[in-house]
């Protein structure tokens, strides 16, 4: 009896193992002007060995922990049901330029924190934090 259950441990452990590894792995780097002709960007990096297919995103100004009265900003743009793939070990930057940028000024980013929620397919929407918030 004891037998089957030692050895049963490092099968285990193999498979965690695996399932740890091939686990999505995303980051998020991201580079605000706010001047006139420059665009703004969100550059997601796939941190993972497996390529990363995105359906469609989207952008929320979410509130802090325990601000309850604080309202959620949804912004919606255009480009925002573009599908892309993010190769292994690589980066997709999101250009927001003239005609799609959006508010990231001060009063949207009080008591709130950008979020954005990427739609990959055959998994659960994976919620990515951008920047540090006020």
């Amino acid at each position: 009896m004891w037998e089957a259950f030692i050895s049963i441990i490092p099968g285990a452990g193999k498979l965690l193992e695996t399932i740890w590894k091939n686990r999505t792995r995303l980051a998020t780097t991201y580079y605000f002007t706010g001047q006139a002709g420059e665009s703004d960007e969100i550059t997601i990096v796939n941190l993972s060995a497996a390529a990363v297919q995105v359906s469609h995103y989207a952008l929320k100004w979410k509130p802090n922990l325990f601000r309850w009265k604080t309202s959620i900003i949804d912004v919606n743009l255009d480009e925002l049901n573009s599908t892309f793939t993010i190769p292994p070990k690589g980066s997709y930057t999101l250009h927001f330029g003239e005609g799609s940028n959006f508010d990231w000024s001060y009063q949207s980013a009080l008591h709130r924190q950008l979020y954005l929620t990427l739609h990959i397919f055959g998994q659960r929407p994976k919620v990515l934090k951008v920047g540090a918030g006020q």
